[in-house]
């Protein structure tokens, strides 16, 4: 038998070794390949999972009698599931359940004999900024409705002058075993639902539940260039539980008037007059910070073309001092309705213009 299937040697104990053995020197190696004592050791977890499993079925003495007569196939034909792919937390709520408060062995930080303590759900809150906040960033005060301890039994859910007692059903453990043939099934209390404790009466205010929804105000700063798909992640601001959970704001940019957005540029549609057009000039052109800026359009410039102006779009996300560009699309303003003067110096130019040699399609059709 391969010395890693090999469950006696795996604990270090004879073959005849009694349940006190068993435990003594499964205490003795789970402390020694604990993967919270033993970080630097890659190898830890796994050779804690075999020792564990060792244990396991030693500890039975139906699946101890299988494994002596057939090994570890005899275990896989029965339905035997090892440890290999459990996590620690799901081998010690497994042992745990069997073994009541054996497996309180004291490691750092410890280990819980009875259902986990669950985290606080994450929260989620809508926020609308406007494409100037995006710009400069801003300080928000909100307020969101959250589960708070009740103040009323402090969290415990029983009524005043009363206490939790211990669930007498799964001994405060808040696991209950149900063996099924070969396999052992640890889970949560259907009685205490996991607490470990059961309520003689409830509290008038939470109702049992330990919590009250309570408002609460939290104030946040938004960072410069945040976006819709970069939520802010306020940590600890979320459902009550062993730890808070994490609040996160997810804004919402309202349509701007005059910019469109896209990434980190900006994009914005000028009208410039037919003549500037034509022998090009300069536009001014407002920006996001509020500045007015001159930017210079080119002789010939066609309805639609654009002209990028750098560095005056919206800050980098994760670089601040760093912004994205300013696109500019000149809209070509063609009059409905001209002077008669201009309109004489309009029929002058068009003159001149049948007077030159062909151009575009034409042109290309001579030079053929």
């Amino acid at each position: 038998m391969d010395s890693q299937d090999d469950y006696y040697a795996l604990l270090g104990v004879a073959k005849n070794a009694s349940m006190e053995q068993l435990k003594a020197a499964y205490k003795k190696a789970a402390r020694q390949y604990h993967p919270d004592l033993n970080r630097e050791d890659p190898r830890a977890e796994e050779t804690f999972k075999k020792i564990s499993e060792a244990f396991a079925v030693l500890s039975d003495p139906e699946k101890r009698q299988i494994y002596d007569r057939f090994g570890v196939e005899g275990l896989s034909g029965a339905g035997h599931r090892g440890f290999a792919g459990a996590s620690v937390d799901d081998i010690f709520d497994n042992l745990s359940s069997i073994f009541g408060d054996f497996f309180d062995i004291g490691f750092g930080g410890g280990r819980r004999s009875k259902g986990r303590a669950r985290r606080g759900q994450d929260l989620r809150y809508d926020l609308e900024l406007t494409l100037e906040e995006v710009y400069a960033g801003a300080e928000r005060s909100i307020e969101i409705p959250r589960e708070e301890s009740c103040v009323h039994c402090k969290g415990t859910g029983a009524a005043a002058g009363t206490e939790p007692t211990r669930c007498s059903r799964c001994g405060g453990r808040g696991q209950v075993i149900q063996s099924q043939g070969f396999l052992t099934i640890s889970t949560t209390c259907p009685t205490c639902r996991g607490q470990g404790t059961v309520l003689e009466a409830r509290c008038d205010v939470c109702d049992g539940r330990g919590t009250e929804v309570r408002k609460k105000t939290v104030t946040f700063k938004i960072p410069r260039g945040i976006s819709e798909e970069n939520p802010i992640q306020l940590q600890g601001e979320g459902g009550n539980g062993a730890s808070r959970g994490d609040l996160y704001v997810v804004v919402h940019v309202v349509q701007h008037d005059l910019f469109k957005r896209d990434g980190d540029h900006l994009y914005c549609q000028m009208v410039i007059p037919l003549t500037t057009a034509i022998l090009g000039g300069e536009i001014e052109v407002p920006t996001l910070s509020g500045e007015v800026i001159s930017v210079p359009v080119q002789r010939g410039t066609q309805y639609g073309d654009l002209s990028e102006i750098p560095d005056r779009g919206l800050p980098k996300l994760k670089r601040p001092d760093r912004f994205g560009k300013l696109i500019v699309q000149w809209v070509v303003d063609i009059p409905k309705r001209v002077t008669k003067e201009q309109e004489a110096l309009l029929r002058q130019f068009a003159a001149l213009e049948q007077a030159q040699e062909p151009r575009g399609w034409f042109r290309r059709k001579k030079a053929e």
